[in-house]
């Protein structure tokens, strides 16, 4: 999957638009008399989202919680004394549909985009919504590429974002007694690989770099990584293995790895959370990721409890996994902005996200700045896999607050 450009988007944007409306008929002055005339007495936000494909399974939690936030909004009189209304578009997990849905939503009148949980599922929609002035908030894309320097001033991340993962899972590996990692890189996307590099410059920084035994890619679609499995069982100096990935492929990747008789300590990130993947893998073990909460019943906040009650009397089961915080929150930023500007206008809710400061929302204290347009100083969970079954270990907050520059 490579990483959607700018220029890629905008020329999506330019050749679905001929689909929709006669290309350059809407005007930005156009755009905002029609937005006005469709919301009325209510405020349309649109979720440009993945309802299919392989992104559905990291953006519908997410989607699912933000509804839920919406309800609770207009069954206390609304925002701004009008009603909230949701709509989505299904982006089917194709980067090139994320403009061509954002393009939808707007025209209905949406005053905020939700995009899809992966910066190169998302840049597109940020993009169009950036052009118009729009806010852009992804509940869970951790790239920081989704943010000022990749999208600019109107796109914001709800997530704690990659470099604090990275941040996170080399602190509590150095602080468990761990010695020498050995890292595997999904290339599939920008969040595994600035998960990566977080991860090894923060554990460069506690233990040196000799300390790393090795290192190896592979993509996210590979059937097989026998050669890389063989390197890290020829790596006998690695005493723990870092996996920067997600299922599918990520789950393929730990099985090929635990097949092969390696039992090391593995290590990965948000993208493990949930139990669906693991039955691919019984009974795995010594297995840890980091999450955005716990959904298994011992999160020590209340109100994480009630989510994850409220999902299990709505759908009968718990969220698939703990992004549905992100998803909840998203909505209870964006209204907090929009209460504290008095106003839906894109500019002055991006001024009141910006002087966020430990603002409390259901994922945490969250803090914006005209700097940076994600948090990476909340605590994070950590998630032991245990004979197939999940439980929290801990939470973990950063002790050194990663940049939220793209190339630091």
């Amino acid at each position: 999957m490579h990483k959607i450009t700018r220029r890629q988007a905008l020329s999506l944007l330019a050749y679905s638009s001929t689909a929709i409306v006669t290309a350059g008929a809407m005007s930005r002055t156009a755009f905002a008399e029609d937005a006005a005339a469709s919301s009325g007495d209510e405020i349309i936000i649109g979720a440009a989202v993945a309802l299919t494909g392989v992104m559905s399974a990291f953006d519908v939690p997410p989607l699912r919680a933000a509804e839920f936030a919406v309800e609770d909004i207009n069954n206390k009189g609304g925002l701004l004394g009008k009603k909230v209304r949701l709509i989505v578009s299904d982006i089917k997990s194709d980067p090139a549909q994320s403009s061509v849905a954002a393009q939808e939503l707007l025209s209905e009148g949406a005053k905020l985009i939700i995009t899809s949980s992966d910066f190169d599922f998302a840049s597109g929609a940020a993009f169009v919504a950036q052009d118009l002035s729009v806010p852009a908030i992804s509940p869970s894309a951790g790239a920081p590429q989704f943010g000022l320097e990749g999208i600019g001033r109107f796109a914001f991340g709800m997530a704690s974002g990659s470099p604090a993962l990275g941040y996170v899972l080399a602190e509590w590996a150095f602080d468990r007694g761990y010695k020498a990692p050995f890292i595997l890189e999904d290339t599939w996307i920008e969040f595994n690989k600035n998960l990566c590099s977080n991860f090894t410059k923060r554990w460069v920084e506690l233990a040196g770099e000799a300390s790393i035994a090795g290192k190896d890619t592979f993509r996210n679609d590979d059937s097989s990584i026998a050669s890389q499995v063989t390197k890290i069982k020829d790596t006998t100096a690695a005493d723990f293995v870092v996996v920067c990935s997600q299922p599918p492929g990520g789950a393929s990747a730990v099985k090929q790895i635990r097949d092969a008789g390696i039992e090391l300590p593995i290590l990965g990130a948000d993208g493990f959370d949930g139990p669906a993947w693991l039955k691919a893998i019984p009974n795995l073990s010594n297995f840890y990721h980091v999450a955005v909460a716990s959904i298994y019943g011992d999160d020590p906040k209340p109100e994480i409890q009630a989510l994850v009650q409220r999902f299990k009397d709505k759908t009968g089961a718990p969220p698939p996994s703990s992004l549905a915080v992100l998803g909840y929150s998203t909505i209870e930023a964006y209204a907090e902005a929009v209460r504290r500007a008095n106003t839906t206008d894109g500019t002055a809710v991006v001024d009141a996200l910006e002087k966020f400061d430990k603002v409390p929302v259901l994922v945490g204290p969250t803090s914006f700045s005209n700097e940076a347009h994600m948090d990476l100083s909340r605590s994070i969970a950590v998630i032991e896999i245990k004979d197939g079954q999940p439980r929290l270990l801990e939470y973990h907050k950063p002790k050194v607050v990663p940049s939220i520059k793209i190339n630091q």
